[in-house]
């Protein structure tokens, strides 16, 4: 199982931050109330398709992830004030979506960091730590590196069992595993670990997929004008699902926020209710499953 050394990842982005960082967000105002018109049950019903398909978390074969041991949000780059601030809001909206939170005091899991330049900040850490975008998809790693998008992010995660149990070193009697993906199994080698599993699941994969670390690279100069509680909204949305990077977003998310005027500037009622669904989902699932389970939790019930 491969470890990741948080603590020197905090400090390689905190290294490549500039001074300026902090003068370059916006002051905390007051939440924006977003109101919605109301729609039929098939047109809720295509939305919700839509916007579980744009924000890509059942798009390949393997399960959803999202995070099951405690989360640790740590904000790095500007004002301490200011930092504690975008915690305390990341900390609120894993809350109300039902995701496990860590004390106050805790080995950071979760890192934004407000940087002056994102792919200089993603270069240096991928020098340091050139493991830490093992999971990034190669068409998305120019981007992650090169472009000039605001807000850039990445996840490490794990198999878990279903119940969220570790994976042991040492194989079982009887060693099978299928990881999340349907027909592939893990090869016997050194580095191989084990589930052991003794029930007969038909439905159940046997296996959870789990986030483990997240980090969130904000780029003060590209995210300019836009309000510190916004960014701190869509950081926490970005990490706590396991959400793909797309210039094709949708207008009814905080995904939105830096794509033109007509934008959601807080968690939408689609966010919030997708959080909330994404954190009651069963992860020991097939993504077709999963993505069924949550198109029907974002449809309104029939009236």
């Amino acid at each position: 199982m491969r470890r990741l050394n948080l603590s020197a990842l905090c400090i390689a982005l905190s290294a490549s931050a500039s001074v300026h960082a902090q003068n370059a967000v916006a002051t905390p105002q007051a939440d924006i109330v977003v109101t919605g018109e109301r729609l039929s049950r098939e047109e809720a019903r295509q939305q919700a398709a839509a916007y579980v398909r744009h924000v890509g978390v059942t798009a390949s074969q393997q399960g959803v992830a999202r995070w099951i041991d405690p989360v640790c949000p740590k904000v790095r780059g500007i004002d301490d004030k200011l930092a504690h601030y975008v915690e305390g809001r990341i900390r609120r909206i894993a809350s109300a979506a039902g995701a496990p939170l860590a004390k106050d005091r805790c080995e950071p899991n979760l890192i934004v960091s407000f940087v002056a330049d994102a792919s200089a900040a993603a270069q240096f850490v991928v020098r340091r730590q050139p493991g830490q975008l093992a999971e990034v998809q190669a068409q998305d790693r120019h981007a992650l590196l090169n472009g000039d998008a605001p807000v850039r992010w990445w996840y490490s995660t794990e198999i878990r069992g279903k119940d969220g149990d570790r994976l042991s070193g040492a194989p079982p009697v009887f060693a099978s595993i299928q990881g999340g993906v349907p027909g592939q199994s893990l090869p016997s080698n050194g580095d191989t670990t084990y589930l052991s599993q003794y029930s007969n699941g038909i439905i159940s994969t046997q296996t959870a997929r789990a986030i483990i670390a997240a980090t969130v690279v904000v780029d003060v100069n590209r995210a300019a004008g836009v309000r510190l509680e916004s960014i701190a909204e869509y950081a926490a949305f970005v990490s706590l699902a396991e959400i793909r990077p797309t210039r094709d977003v949708q207008r009814s998310s905080i995904l939105a926020l830096f794509s033109g005027a007509d934008k959601a500037r807080q968690l939408t009622d689609l966010d919030s209710r997708f959080l909330q669904a994404l954190y009651q989902l069963p992860l020991d699932r097939y993504s077709r499953q999963q993505r069924g389970l949550l198109i029907a939790a974002l449809a309104p019930p029939d009236r």
